[in-house]
């Protein structure tokens, strides 16, 4: 019983420790993306006026 305890706790953990790695990524790549924003100027087409 404490075996089937242990290792449920254990599966818990790494599930939960791939979510952190995930979210870790995202953020990584959410400051990528404001960073280049940041650097390149964003080009905003205007449209003809009739």
């Amino acid at each position: 019983m404490d075996k089937n305890k242990q290792m449920k706790n254990e599966a818990i953990i790494e599930n939960l420790k791939n979510e952190i790695t995930i979210h870790k990524k995202d953020f990584e790549i959410a400051s990528l993306k404001m960073n280049s924003s940041a650097i390149e100027p964003q080009v905003v087409v205007a449209e003809e006026i009739i």
